[in-house]
């Protein structure tokens, strides 16, 4: 898990992976990057990391906090009145020590086309992400 971590790290942000810092709480933009991620090609979404000046950084989270980040996680993941489908699996979801720092990986699976798309809330229109090479947008829905 280290070395997955740390090539994760080394790699930097992508199309394909996002860090979020959750030194003040779970960031509620974790939701965007989630419908984005599953609207396009999936993606890992790794909490407790911070980009400062085109480096990373880790947050310093407790065991104890990325816990109950975990928890968070879930209890929203399932509740249809904030996000759409509940796409990842209890494997996709795991926590990492990584010297005195906990994070939380999420790897959030492409929806199928039956699926999407996935969407922040109740509804799709203005909810609705998507990621490309420059990052996370809000996909155009017509009515």
């Amino acid at each position: 898990m280290y070395s997955r971590v740390k090539a994760l790290i080394d790699e930097g942000e992508t199309s394909e992976i996002g860090f979020k810092s959750a030194n003040g709480g779970f960031p509620g933009s974790f939701w965007e990057s989630y419908s984005a991620f599953a609207n396009t090609n999936g993606g890992t979404i790794v909490l407790g990391v911070a980009e400062k000046n085109g480096r990373l950084f880790f947050d310093g989270l407790t065991e104890e906090t990325a816990t109950q980040y975990k928890k968070n996680f879930w209890d929203c993941a399932h509740n249809r009145g904030k996000i759409s489908a509940c796409l990842p699996r209890e494997s996709d979801v795991k926590m990492a020590q990584i010297d005195n720092s906990y994070i939380l990986i999420c790897y959030i699976p492409r929806a199928s086309y039956e699926i999407r798309p996935v969407y922040i809330g109740s509804n799709p229109f203005g909810n609705t992400y998507r990621r490309n090479h420059e990052g996370i947008i809000a996909a155009r829905m017509q009515r």
